[in-house]
C-alpha cells in the first residue's frame, strides 16, 4: 500500500522541516502530524515508538491523581519495555542497555515517583529521537522533492502576475494620459514622482521612499492605491479564468504564496 500523500502538509510546515531538518518541525502542524502517524500505520516497526511516546505524555500530564498515574506507568511499562512484553510492543530501539529496565522496574516496584518519572522521560525522548533517526529521515527526500515542486510552481505562478502586471500598467498609463495607447502623452509632473519614488524605492534605502511619498498630494496617493488594487483585481480574474492551470484560488492565497516566497 503507498505512503500517505505530502501534498496535505501546508508548505510553510514544509519549509520549516526543510530549514529545521527534524521531526518536530513535521509534527508541529495539525496536517503534519496526521501525517506522520498515517505513514506510521503503513510501517507498524516504527509505530509502536510512537504509540508509546504519545502514552508517556498522556500519563505524565495527568498529575492530580498519582495512584492511577502510578498504575498507568506500570502498564505502560509490562506494554512496552518490561522484558517478558511482546515483542511486537517493545520499543527495543530506544533501550540502550538492559540496566535503565532494571533501574525502572525497580523504582516501580518501590512507588519512587521521582526516579521513575526521570527514567520515564529519558526513554521517551530516546523513543523520539530513534523515530527522528530511523523514520524522519528517510522522509526528508520526499519532503524536499515535494517543496522545490511547490516553490518551481510558485515561481511561475509569480513571473506569470509580473509579465500580466507590466502588461496592465503600461495599458492603463497610456489610456489615462492620452486616452489612447499609441501615442502616449507626457507624464505630469505627479506622475514622475511616482516614477522617482519607485525608482528611488529599488535602490535607496524604504525610508527616503517613504518621505518622497509623503510629500505627494492625496489625490494622486489616492489614484495610485486605486491603480494597484485595479492591478490586483485584473490578475485575479485572470487567474481565474485559467483555472485549470492554477487550480482554484482566492485573493488571499495569491498575496500569501508571493509574500511566503519574497515575492
Amino acid at each position: 500500500m503507498a505512503d500517505p500523500d505530502l501534498k496535505s502538509i501546508p508548505t510553510k510546515t514544509l519549509k520549516k522541516v526543510i530549514r529545521e531538518g527534524k521531526l518536530s518541525a513535521l509534527i508541529s502542524s495539525d496536517e503534519g502530524q496526521i501525517f506522520f502517524q498515517s505513514y506510521l500505520i503503513k510501517h507498524p516497526q516504527f509505530k509502536k515508538y510512537w504509540t508509546f511516546y504519545n502514552s508517556v505524555n498522556e500519563i505524565v500530564s495527568n498529575q492530580d491523581n498519582q495512584e492511577h498515574q502510578l498504575v498507568a506507568i506500570k502498564e505502560c511499562f509490562e506494554k512496552h519495555i518490561a522484558i517478558g512484553a511482546d515483542s511486537e510492543d517493545r520499543v527495543d530501539g530506544c533501550l540502550s542497555n538492559r540496566v535503565i529496565v532494571e533501574n525502572l522496574s525497580k523504582a516501580i516496584s518501590e512507588n519512587d515517583s521521582e526516579n521513575i518519572h526521570t527514567t520515564f522521560k529519558g526513554i521517551q525522548q530516546s523513543a523520539f529521537d530513534y523515530l527522528n533517526k530511523e523514520v524522519f529521515r528517510l522522509l526528508i527526500p520526499q519532503i524536499d522533492l515535494e517543496y522545490s515542486s511547490r516553490k518551481k510552481s510558485y515561481t511561475s505562478v509569480y513571473y506569470f502576475i509580473s509579465t500580466v502586471f507590466a502588461i496592465i500598467c503600461l495599458t492603463l498609463t497610456c489610456l489615462w494620459n492620452g486616452k489612447n495607447i499609441i501615442p502616449c502623452s507626457p507624464p505630469t509632473k505627479e506622475e514622475q514622482k511616482i516614477n522617482e519614488i519607485k525608482f528611488l524605492s529599488s535602490r535607496k534605502p524604504l525610508q527616503l521612499a517613504k518621505q518622497l511619498e509623503e510629500k505627494l498630494p492625496e489625490e494622486v496617493k489616492l489614484l495610485e492605491k486605486q491603480v494597484e488594487s485595479e492591478q490586483m483585481e485584473a490578475i485575479y480574474k485572470l487567474m481565474q479564468k485559467h483555472s485549470a492551470q492554477f487550480g482554484d484560488t482566492t485573493m488571499d492565497d495569491m498575496k500569501n504564496q508571493m509574500q511566503l516566497y519574497g515575492f
